[in-house]
């Protein structure tokens, strides 16, 4: 049958729809909620090539689902009479005074169905709450498919800033902060965030529901701390009620649609310091380059400023920058007490530059680092040399053989890297962490010109079967958990190595009632090396409540299972100190598969 014939056939298929209808609720309650937009559809459902797929399966008889089917032919018939598939028109509708609605002429199949509604949630996943409540469902012609949605309302924090007096700090920035974790370490990170009234009052809505840290800064982010006349104090970036770090801090708890008052931040003080010190480098200056425009592109250092500490509270957010002069010199005043990265970029000949590796690259820098800590006195004679860059070199082994195999290896850079001000640094670090090697035919890889810092060997096997990566060895020592550091001086070659015989495991989520839990974040924790993030298995319990990992490193293991669990808190050694007996041991031999039950952490 040619292919016009097809099309002719097709297009003598009329396109079936239904209806689908439903209501909103706030979730947990009978509690309509009225002038939602409902949006149903609006996404490419199948492209030309997938449809010619769904009907070819058809024809030999492997019996496509009715859905997919009626797409396919939708698709083709669109097609045939010269429309333009692109993504399908959404189908809107708006719930009236009980939290109904009706959406009419709804393509047959399987659709998205989104609710959204500025002030309310969905339904919370592992602690994060959606902006909008996401289901789907099938639509059958000529029939009506009914549907219930839950929404969460937003919370509210409220409350004055006020300075060491007393009085009402007018255009403070107040930001409310969720805790988060990096590499395992408790952070934190932005939610919302506003400027104070003339009274010192902030109101922030919405909120999703949750545990927060609300802070203040009396300057942008960035700027430096500019102490008052006579005076060698300045305001402090500070946390509720009055903290500085965030283990002296006080979390507040907002519930869905309640409001967190009188929360009243007083402001703290410190001693300003200097930093001054000098840039200088390894290798020969470079000059005479120019940008966009045919601007011309400084030859001396630029610095940037940052935290050293993941878990640490900066006064510095968003970093703050600096410029040498010709002979390196510089200095950057206004900063309060911490530890901070001090990055240093010099323009170089080779080496990253303009979101590109070496052999791309244009304008490329090379970069230096020194770690500095001020205590209220100036820090003077800081020296920070810029290197060249190192390669990286290595080999991956295979079951004791150096071969080629389908592995995609990257250097993470174990920094501070999102704090640092100057986009160019992050932008360059940022480039060697998304770099993939070649993987020769012996097994050999090269990572060029790597800037110096602290960074941790990604590897991803793709190989078919049970691979795993077994260890990471520089100089016969295993850097596999530790992680690599990269200076001055070449490094020898890494040897990656690769197993066949990983494990397998299989876990059923079990609720109270002996069901299975379905949505249920489920992690595979190592009992020893917790600090090498390659060692976890994070999963989404199906609709059976089930869970499954292959390519596991043989050893001992725990699992845990949550509702709700903030992304990452499986690596704090506090957080899990106070859950570790609901994790359900589990040993994983080389080449076994084990299934077990677990229940939820309380």
């Amino acid at each position: 049958m040619t292919t016009s014939i097809l099309f002719a056939l097709l297009l003598a298929v009329p396109v079936q729809t239904g209806t689908v209808q439903g209501n909103v609720f706030r979730e947990g309650t009978t509690e309509a909620i009225a002038g939602v937009k409902i949006t149903v559809g609006g996404g490419a459902p199948m492209n030309l090539r997938q449809a010619q797929m769904v009907l070819g399966a058809e024809a030999i008889g492997t019996n496509p689902s009715p859905e997919d089917t009626q797409t396919a032919r939708a698709v083709i018939a669109q097609l045939a009479s010269g429309e333009t598939v692109a993504a399908a028109a959404p189908l809107t509708a708006v719930t009236d005074g009980n939290g109904h609605f009706v959406v009419q002429n709804v393509p047959a199949g399987r659709v998205a169905i989104r609710a959204q509604l500025t002030g309310y949630y969905g339904p919370g996943v592992s602690g994060m709450y959606p902006d909008s409540a996401s289901t789907s469902v099938v639509i059958k012609a000529d029939e009506s498919s009914n549907i219930k949605i839950s929404m969460v309302p937003g919370g509210t924090v409220s409350g004055k800033v006020l300075d060491s007096n007393g009085k009402p700090f007018f255009n403070a920035i107040v930001a409310v902060l969720r805790p988060a974790y990096t590499w395992g370490i408790l952070s934190l990170e932005g939610v919302e965030g506003k400027t104070t009234d003339d009274l010192g009052g902030f109101r922030l809505y919405p909120l999703p529901p949750g545990e927060y840290f609300v802070s203040v800064m009396t300057r942008m982010p960035g700027v430096r701390a500019t102490a008052d006349p006579g005076s060698q104090e300045t305001q402090t970036t500070t946390l509720f009620p009055n903290a500085t770090t965030i283990d002296t801090a006080s979390k507040i708890v907002i519930a869905a649609g309640e409001e967190a008052r009188g929360i009243d931040v007083h402001v703290r003080t410190a001693r300003a310091a200097t930093i001054s010190g000098r840039v200088m480098s390894s290798f020969p200056p470079v000059t005479g380059r120019t940008g966009r425009g045919g601007a011309a592109i400084p030859s001396t250092a630029v610095l940037a400023v940052a935290s050293h500490e993941v878990e640490g509270f900066s006064d510095l957010q968003g970093g703050v920058t600096a410029t040498a002069d010709a002979d390196g010199k510089f200095q950057i005043p206004g900063v309060t007490p911490g530890i901070y990265n001090l990055y240093a970029r010099l323009p170089i000949a080779n080496g990253w530059g303009g979101l590109a590796p070496p052999e791309r690259a244009t304008n490329p820098s090379a970069f230096g680092r020194a770690v500095v800590e001020v205590r209220g006195n100036d820090v003077d004679n800081v020296q920070i040399v810029v290197h060249q860059g190192i390669d990286v070199r290595g080999r991956v082994m295979v079951d004791g053989t150096a071969k080629a195999a389908k592995v995609f290896l990257s250097l993470i850079p174990d920094e501070t890297l999102d704090r640092v001000g100057d986009n160019q640094t992050t932008g360059i670090y940022g480039q060697v962490a998304s770099y993939r090697p070649v993987i020769g035919a012996d097994g050999s890889f090269t990572i060029p010109v790597v800037p110096e810092g602290h960074y941790r060997l990604s590897v991803q096997v793709h190989e078919p079967g049970d691979f795993y990566v077994s260890d990471i060895r520089l100089d016969g020592a295993s850097v596999y958990d530790t992680g690599l550091q990269v200076g001055a001086q070449p490094l020898n070659s890494l040897d990656v190595d690769i197993r066949s015989n990983g494990g397998r495991m299989d876990a059923t989520v079990i609720g109270a009632d002996q069901k299975p839990e379905a949505g249920k974040t489920v992690v595979l924790v190592p009992t020893q090396r917790r600090q090498n993030p390659m060692l976890y298995r994070v999963a989404q319990s199906d609709a059976q409540g089930h869970v499954s990992w292959t390519n596991v490193v043989p050893g001992q293991y725990k699992v845990f299972a949550w509702s709700s669990v903030p992304v990452g808190a499986w690596m704090n050694a506090e957080f899990m100190g106070a859950i570790e007996e609901f994790g359900k041991p589990a040993t994983l031999s080389p080449g076994a598969r084990q299934v077990t039950d677990i229940r939820l952490v309380p």
